[in-house]
């Protein structure tokens, strides 16, 4: 059985960006079961009573669901190794993440990977990938998964989307990941292994 999943930060007892999660929630669970879910996360989602960062998995399909909470700790990223996969598909949120992690085994030395399909930069293994062209941040047209931080940025007009090529990557010098843990994070000093 088809199980999906949101990960969701609580920072201080403070769940955050909770909204983007219900609206990839609801599209996910229509997208899967083609059902409409009465399930609202705000109702769901416990806020623990302490200090710190806590990371909330709640995962689902269309019978039943739990969450787990996880103190959360920041990992560094700095080195990333380009992966090339052209029949990648992680558009929805999956437990199951066979395929990204038989990438991660390429990634040699470095802390992370950044997966190509089709010529086109899509993302890390865990978070959306931003590029600096000078002006504006610039995140992929055809990211493996529409990131809930990502979707908030495009709202407010924060970054753009455009196809960026694997040859456009050596243009930029400076990069930025996002997820629903980290928030934007520009990283400083990295490296990109072809």
């Amino acid at each position: 059985m088809c199980k999906l999943f949101e990960t969701i930060s609580i920072k201080d007892s403070q769940i955050q960006n909770i909204e983007y999660h219900q609206i990839r929630f609801n599209e996910s669970y229509y997208k899967v079961w083609n059902k409409v879910s009465k399930l609202n996360l705000s109702d769901i989602i416990i806020a623990p009573n302490n200090v710190g960062h806590v990371r909330a998995k709640f995962i689902y399909d269309n019978i039943s669901h739990s969450i787990e909470y996880y103190q959360y700790v920041t990992k560094t990223t700095q080195s990333f190794k380009i992966v090339k996969s052209n029949n990648i598909n992680y558009s929805l949120k999956y437990l199951e993440r066979k395929e990204i992690d038989n990438l991660l085994m390429q990634k040699e030395n470095c802390d992370e990977i950044i997966i190509v399909r089709n010529g086109l930069v899509t993302d890390t293994s865990i978070a959306n990938i931003y590029f600096w062209d000078d002006t504006q941040w610039i995140t992929p047209k055809q990211p493996l998964l529409k990131g809930t931080y990502r979707a908030q940025l495009l709202s407010k007009s924060k970054i753009i989307e455009k196809d960026i090529l694997l040859s456009d990557i050596c243009k930029f010098k400076r990069i930025a990941v996002s997820n629903a843990m980290i928030g934007f994070r520009e990283i400083m000093d990295f490296s990109i292994s072809l």
